[in-house]
């Protein structure tokens, strides 16, 4: 008996405490949560460590039932390090922002595999700012600051132009490689002329994708087509009669040019002229089926001119026949127009419009489909991972894919222009089976006709050449397919 008057005592004591400090200690965790998700552990570790181990002796201190007076001196402990945290980090954000802009963008362009000697050196001059910002010495870390910004900054540029130009370099290496330098100088001095613009335009502004895409495209084309030179210039000079055979083998592939042509050529004096005659042919065909072309159009516009007077003349005879007689309103049942289901079907589109944030998805009419354009989801560059809060998405729009049961919905997956096209191509319908994948797993027995495509860089809804562009472009459009 006498043990149990004990024990109700600690208990009590226990949960007392317990109850008396859940709202501070609700308030610790809620405080260590900002400070985590503001990157506290790499602005201010120290505070970040002081702070976390002061809350945790603060904690156990009450789970232990210790003296009021102890768990107050702890808890105090605890706020003082919490609010010294976040004054720290408040200073720390303040002098740093820059540099960790500019860490992000290092890391979003992938300088961690592209460029890793840039990014430790860049990573070690921000430790030294951090340590020297937690020593309250902001004069010092002023110069560590610079530093570590200008490193990062490389070292995003060295993984934009790897990225941007790793291909055409290779090729460039595997001309050399089989005697581009030999046998196809001037080819492969264009190669590296378009390498070194695409470069320069890089370095003026790193975020101008497009030019530099066209001239990272000329580049592999010179490099691919020295290493074909070179390649092709060794194997006829082993040979005899090299140079005689590499003749008759373009000879018959200009016949192949001529039978489509319906030209009949030789080529005794060489390839010049008779090329220059089934270029001139060819122009003609051209200008001839542009003609037949633009003909047609004419006569479509025509056609669609009289299609036009003969829906009005119908509009005006339905406006004078719409009123029934009586006997005829009794002997035929009403029926609803055509113009109260489109009324309706608006107003379902206005209501999924709704269930989206202007900055979550746009939600527009194209010809008769509806499109969900998911501007949120934010890929990162170069991979299919489905980024954080993509399951609230996907609710969303199967809830809107309910409110078009039986519809064809297709999934489409789409990048920014940032690397090779083919590349891109594949990785929007990587992208858009990934998101498919999701949308059906959490479809709960909801039945869809669905599919995907992968539609690559081809269909822009923003400039690439901004960063906020580009992100927006990296996207999954659904499609939900003839609403109207």
């Amino acid at each position: 008996m006498s043990v149990r008057w004990f024990v109700l005592p600690l208990v009590l004591l226990v949960l007392s405490a317990a109850s008396l400090f859940a709202q501070d200690t609700t308030a610790w965790h809620d405080t260590l949560n900002r400070l985590d998700d503001s990157e506290a552990k790499l602005l201010i570790p120290k505070h970040y460590e002081r702070a976390q181990s002061a809350v945790q002796s603060a904690l156990q201190d009450i789970r232990k039932g210790k003296q009021d007076r102890r768990i107050e001196r702890s808890a105090s402990n605890a706020k003082q390090a919490l609010q010294a945290a976040q004054d720290a980090l408040e200073r720390a954000q303040q002098a740093l922002s820059s540099v960790q802009t500019a860490r992000k963008d290092a890391l979003f362009a992938h300088a961690d595999s592209l460029a890793p000697r840039l990014l430790e050196n860049a990573e070690k001059s921000l430790d030294q700012a951090v340590s020297s910002l937690e020593q309250d010495k902001p004069d010092r870390a002023t110069p560590h600051v610079k530093d570590a910004e200008t490193l990062f900054r490389d070292a995003e540029l060295k993984a934009i132009k790897a990225t941007m130009l790793g291909e055409a370099r290779s090729e460039i290496d595997r001309a050399v490689t089989y005697g581009a330098e030999l046998y196809a100088p001037r080819t492969l001095r264009e190669a590296r002329a378009h390498v070194d613009s695409a470069s320069a335009v890089l370095d003026s502004s790193r975020y101008q994708f497009s030019s530099a895409h066209i001239h990272a495209a000329a580049a592999e084309y010179h490099a691919a087509q020295a290493y074909w030179i070179a390649t092709n210039a060794q194997f006829y000079n082993q040979i005899d009669s090299g140079f005689e055979l590499f003749v008759r083998e373009q000879e018959e592939l200009i016949d192949l040019l001529a039978d489509a042509l319906e030209y009949d050529g030789a080529y005794d004096e060489g390839f010049e002229y008779p090329v220059s005659e089934m270029v001139i042919l060819a122009s003609r065909k051209s200008t001839g089926r542009a003609e037949t072309i633009q003909a047609l159009r004419d006569s479509l516009a025509t056609l669609q001119t009289q299609m036009e007077k003969i829906q009005r003349t119908l509009a005006v005879t339905r406006d004078e026949t719409s009123q029934p007689s009586p006997q005829a309103a009794e002997s035929k049942p009403a029926t609803a127009p055509s113009s109260k289901d489109r009324v309706e079907i608006e107003a379902r589109i206005d209501l999924i419009r709704s269930w989206f944030d202007e900055d979550e998805a746009e939600v527009v009419l194209l010809n008769n489909d509806l499109i969900i354009r998911l501007i949120s989801l934010d890929f990162e560059m170069g991979k299919d991972t489905l980024p954080p809060g993509t399951n609230a998405l996907i609710d969303k729009v199967l809830q809107a894919c309910r409110e078009f049961q039986g519809h064809r919905i297709m999934v489409e997956g789409h990048t920014d222009s940032y690397g090779r096209r083919a590349t891109n191509k594949r990785l929007s319908e990587e992208r858009a089976v990934a998101f498919m994948k999701r949308m059906l797993q959490r479809a709960q027995g909801f039945t869809m006709q669905i599919d995907f495509i992968g539609k690559g860089e081809m269909e822009p809804i923003y400039s690439n050449n901004t960063k906020a562009g580009r992100a927006k472009n990296r996207r999954i459009d659904i499609v939900i397919r003839d609403v109207f």
